[in-house]
């Protein structure tokens, strides 16, 4: 999912005594939740190929939200400009395979038994904030909440009292696989000839889990494997720069950033 507002100067040819400004807000919300289970209380019937393979995979390619500000003076006599903005994105990628408490396997005693959740998330977040005037203020805050977890579990064998183990005469096998990243950069920039301010804020709140476990004994005439893999990156960037400069110059050339700085 993507949400990218641009905002434009609100006055872009304001007099010099009111205020030019541009304010954008991006918030975008993902979710994604994939679940191969058999609830608790269920009985299956095993026939005469009884093995049971459950696979949950949640995949999200990416969830991107982008805030950009940018107000320039007009003219040298542009008093008061202020670019800011906000960006917000909540995002979440969740799979669960898994056979619950109190599951009943009747008939034939199993064979195989494979349980396989795979997540996976991507999330980018950016806030980019500039401003130029006599005073100058851009300013940007870029916020990340992100949650990824994969889960294969085996539950208890029954809702009260003794649990019985599993009996298999092939494997079984219950894996766990999550992989997320995330992104998150705020960026505020200003320019005045008299006072100019740049602030920049990036917060990343990030978690990534995976898990494979079983609450009951298993006797398999097979392999018995638990398998959790989880690996997951996160970086939050934030840089902010004010400078003063000649406006005349600055507003001939159409910018709001120093690169013609007056030292």
């Amino acid at each position: 999912s993507t949400t990218r507002p641009h905002c434009l100067p609100l006055f872009p040819s304001t007099p010099s005594l009111r205020p030019a400004v541009a304010g954008p807000l991006a918030i975008n919300v993902g979710s994604s939740t994939a679940s191969a289970t058999i609830s608790g209380l269920a009985a299956v019937a095993n026939g005469l190929t009884p093995d049971i393979h459950l696979t949950a995979e949640s995949l999200v390619l990416v969830n991107d939200a982008k805030a950009t500000a940018a107000q320039a003076s007009e003219s040298a006599s542009g008093k008061f400009g202020v670019g800011a903005s906000i960006a917000i994105n909540v995002a979440d990628s969740h799979a669960d395979a898994s056979i619950g408490n109190g599951v009943l396997l009747s008939g034939l005693p199993a064979h195989d038994i494979i349980m396989s959740a795979t997540a996976s998330g991507a999330v980018h977040t950016s806030a980019e904030g500039g401003a130029s005037g006599t005073t100058g203020i851009g300013g940007a805050v870029a916020i990340t909440v992100a949650d990824n977890s994969a889960t294969s579990t085996l539950g208890t064998g029954s809702l009260g009292g003794i649990t019985p183990a599993l009996s298999l005469t092939g494997e079984f096998k219950a894996q766990a696989d999550n992989h997320g990243t995330s992104e998150t950069t705020a960026s505020g920039k200003a320019l005045g000839t008299d006072t100019a301010i740049g602030a920049a804020i990036a917060l990343g709140f990030v978690s990534d889990s995976a898990m494979a476990t079983t609450a009951r004994n298993i006797t398999a005439g097979g392999a018995v494997s638990f398998i959790a893999r989880g690996d997951g990156s996160s970086k939050s960037a934030a840089t902010a720069s004010a400078a003063g400069a000649d406006s005349n110059k600055e507003s001939a050339k159409g910018n709001n950033s120093a690169d013609d700085q007056i030292t």
